[in-house]
């Protein structure tokens, strides 16, 4: 996984969302579970339900990063904080 990075944020379908960059390639967008709820108007936890479904249809650092696995990473918690995930959320998150 290459470093994610907060750049602020963006509108997007009248919507303002984070801009991360990272993850799968250097300086390449990427999106939350968070992010993807808030532009199609669902909850959080339904698009991780959908996921969690269709889970062999993707590929984990492919289609998908599982960030839990690098809660050790310095920068990771605070990350998960400033895209608008509160500490207990990501205390309790599976994935």
């Amino acid at each position: 996984m290459n470093e994610l990075k907060l750049r602020g944020v963006q509108t997007f379908l009248d919507k303002e969302i984070p801009v991360v960059l990272g993850g799968f390639e250097e300086d390449k967008k990427c999106m939350s579970d968070k992010t993807i709820a808030i532009l199609h108007g669902i909850p959080p936890f339904k698009v991780r339900e959908r996921i969690n479904t269709n889970i062999k249809k993707f590929k984990e650092n492919v289609d998908f990063i599982d960030l839990k696995q690098y809660m050790h990473v310095k920068y990771i918690p605070e990350l998960l904080k400033d895209i608008g995930y509160s500490k207990q959320s990501i205390k309790q998150a599976e994935h």
